[in-house]
């Protein structure tokens, strides 16, 4: 821990996610009494555990996904969810936020994380269409596939764009909704960025057996529309199509850092 931030007074931490958390409960455990934190958040939410989010369609609550609360108990910590900072200014030391707050620190720590990218294709804003990194995000996800299935009077099928770690949680949590997953990897293999091409070879053969179907080496170009507006198939870089009635796009397959708080 940075002893600088231990003997500062005011602490302001922007991003309100497992990393802030984490420092927040750091801080505490070594810093005196006349420390005061404030953490901005911009889910209307307290920090829980994003990497457990495919708990979620296995049963968990938003409430046992959410990290220990005792940290925010703490008299000198203070939490503002659902704002966003706008606005650093470096020279008088204050933030401004969505809300038109304005808060001063001597210590500034941004843990904003990342975000998930849609796909940068011609339909990735139609209704069916998702991404995966936030507890909104999986909440919107099942009631889709609940309401969607109710609609057709059948299972839905869709694909998960992108076959890294995440990705091919979702598709398995999924599955166990019911729903028919194909994973699309643009790579030839997947977890590209962890395995090798027989280490890829070898998580395909195990997950193909469990029901999921793999499409390695397929670049998505476009999502296509039905009648009523909402995504009905994904078109291919080599003019192959593919039928879904949802898709998604996990946060490892388009993530992004995050920069909502732009300095001066």
């Amino acid at each position: 821990m940075n002893e600088n931030i231990e003997n500062t007074t005011d602490i302001l931490v922007v991003g309100a996610g497992m990393v802030a958390h984490r420092l927040v409960e750091s801080v505490l455990s070594r810093a005196e009494a006349g420390m005061r934190i404030t953490v901005i958040g911009d889910e209307n939410r307290a920090p829980y555990d994003r990497v457990g989010l495919t708990g979620y369609f296995a049963g968990s609550t938003p409430q046992q996904l959410t990290l220990d609360p005792g940290v925010f108990d703490d008299d000198r910590v203070t939490l503002i969810a659902d704002d966003r900072v706008t606005r650093i200014d470096r020279v008088a030391k204050t933030v401004t936020t969505r809300a038109h707050r304005s808060l001063g620190y001597d210590t500034l720590v941004l843990a904003t994380g990342s975000y998930a990218a849609r796909v940068a294709v011609d339909g990735a804003d139609l209704p069916g269409c998702f991404v995966y990194r936030t507890l909104d995000d999986v909440q919107a996800l099942r009631q889709f596939v609940s309401r969607r299935g109710a609609e057709l009077g059948r299972p839905l099928r869709g694909a998960v764009i992108g076959g890294g770690l995440l990705g091919l949680e979702a598709a398995g949590a999924l599955q166990s909704l019911d729903v028919e997953c194909t994973v699309v990897q643009s790579s030839d293999r997947l977890m590209s960025a962890q395995l090798d091409i027989a280490g890829g070879g070898m998580l395909r053969r195990l997950i193909e057996a469990k029901g999921i179907s793999v499409r390695t080496q397929s670049r998505t170009t476009r999502l296509d529309p039905d009648a009523s507006g909402a995504v009905t198939a994904l078109e291919f870089q080599d003019g192959s199509f593919h039928r879904a009635t949802w898709s998604s796009s996990p946060s490892g397959s388009g993530r992004v850092t995050n920069s909502h708080a732009p300095p001066t």
